[in-house]
C-alpha cells in the first residue's frame, strides 16, 4: 500500500510544481548574492591594477618627455661646439688674409699668386680637418647634391656639363648643394651654342683689333716721322759736305 506522502504527490501534482517553483526562486537570489559577492572584490582588484598601469604609463611618458629635452640640449651643445671650433680655426685664415691684403700692393704678381695658393690650401685643410669635403659633380645628376640652373645643348641627356658652384658635406649631410649645368642632348643645341661662342670670339678678335689701330698707326706714324728725320739729317750732311768742298 503506498504511503501518503507519493498518495499526496500522485494526487495533487499542482502542488508539487508549485513546491518546486518555490524552492528555485529562493535558490536564485541565493546564488546571485553569492557570485555578487565574488564578483566585487575582483572589480575593485581590477580598477586598482589599472590604475596602476596608468599611472605608469604617466611616468614613462613624462620620463621620455625629459629624455628628449635633454637630448636635444646636448646636441645642440655639440653643435655649437663644433661650430665654434670651426670658427676658431678660420679665424687663423681670416688673419691670414688681413696681412696678405696689406701687403698685397708691395708684393710682385708672382709672390701674390704663390700667397694665395698657400690660403686656399689652409682653407682646404680647415674644412678637411672638420670633416667637410667637396660634393663631386661628375657624371649622372645626383637631385639630393646637385642643382640645376641651367641646361646646355649636346651631350649625353642628364649628364653634368660642368660646374656653376662648389657644394660641400659632412658626413651625409649636405651644407651646399652643388650648382651645375646640364647636357640636355639636343644636338642642335649644342651647334648653336658653338656658333654661339664662335661668333663671340671673332667679335673679341676684332674689338681687339680696333683697339690696337691707333696704336699701330702711331707706331707707324712714328716710324715713318724716324724715317724722314733721318733722311733731312743725311740730306743736311751731303750739303753740308758739299758746301765745304
Amino acid at each position: 500500500m503506498p504511503d501518503e506522502k507519493s498518495a499526496n504527490d500522485g494526487k495533487n501534482p499542482q502542488a508539487a510544481q508549485a513546491a518546486k517553483n518555490g524552492a528555485t526562486q529562493h535558490a536564485e537570489p541565493a546564488a546571485k548574492n553569492e557570485a555578487s559577492q565574488h564578483a566585487e572584490p575582483t572589480l575593485a582588484a581590477l580598477k586598482s591594477k589599472l590604475s596602476e598601469y596608468e599611472n605608469d604609463v604617466k611616468r614613462i611618458q613624462a620620463e621620455f618627455e625629459n629624455y628628449k629635452k635633454r637630448a636635444e640640449k646636448e646636441r645642440g651643445d655639440l653643435f655649437s661646439r663644433m661650430k665654434l671650433d670651426g670658427v676658431k680655426e678660420f679665424l687663423v685664415l681670416a688673419d691670414e688674409l688681413e696681412s696678405a691684403a696689406a701687403h698685397a700692393k708691395a708684393a710682385n704678381p708672382k709672390q701674390l699668386a704663390r700667397g694665395l695658393e698657400l690660403l686656399s690650401e689652409k682653407c682646404k685643410s680647415i674644412l678637411k680637418a672638420n670633416h667637410v669635403e667637396e660634393i663631386r659633380a661628375e657624371g649622372k645628376l645626383d637631385p639630393a647634391v646637385h642643382d640645376v640652373l641651367m641646361a646646355q645643348g649636346g651631350g649625353e641627356e642628364g649628364k653634368i656639363a660642368y660646374v656653376l658652384r662648389k657644394g660641400y658635406k659632412c658626413g651625409d649631410v649636405v651644407l651646399r648643394h652643388a650648382q651645375v649645368a646640364v647636357y640636355n642632348g639636343n644636338r642642335e643645341d649644342e651647334k648653336k651654342e658653338e656658333k654661339k661662342n664662335e661668333g663671340e670670339k671673332n667679335q673679341n678678335e676684332d674689338a681687339k683689333e680696333n683697339e690696337n689701330a691707333p696704336k699701330n698707326e702711331n707706331k707707324n706714324a712714328k716710324e715713318n716721322a724716324n724715317i724722314t728725320a733721318k733722311e733731312n739729317e743725311n740730306k743736311n750732311a751731303d750739303e753740308n759736305e758739299n758746301k765745304l768742298k
